[in-house]
């Protein structure tokens, strides 16, 4: 179902003439992880392939505010995704799902904690 879903994806881009991702190529349970915006920008695009679809090994060097942050967060709803087997409708969890994020400020990782919280708190993983 997932490659349909990806394969209708890259016919709706090449329909488009547009290089960006949208988000309603994600599976419809992960997509109000990213409801701030529509499309992935062309930073996140770019490396999408690499993030959702492969098992790549990737270091991501891009200037502040161009979103690396949300590539760490479809990393995670790869992870989630590979784990779905796990998935109960009635209670939405995942099971043995650990998530380490290191950042040099403990004021940014306390950010992220609330703002993953809420992002993340129907799927019980925080």
């Amino acid at each position: 179902m997932t490659f349909v879903l990806f394969i209708l994806c890259l016919f709706i881009l090449i329909m488009a003439d547009s290089s960006l991702i949208p988000v309603s190529c994600l599976p419809s349970v992960f997509q109000p992880i990213f409801s701030e915006f529509t499309h992935f920008n062309k930073v996140q695009s770019s490396v999408f392939d690499k993030i959702y679809e492969s098992d790549y090994t990737l270091v991501i060097n891009s200037p502040t505010g161009s979103g690396k942050t949300v590539l760490l967060e479809l990393a995670i709803v790869r992870e989630l995704r590979k784990l779905q087997h796990n998935y109960s409708s009635s209670t939405r969890q995942f099971a043995d799902v650990h998530i380490i994020y290191f950042c040099p400020l403990k004021s940014i990782v306390a950010e992220k904690l609330r703002e993953w919280s809420q992002k993340f708190a129907p799927y019980n993983i925080i």
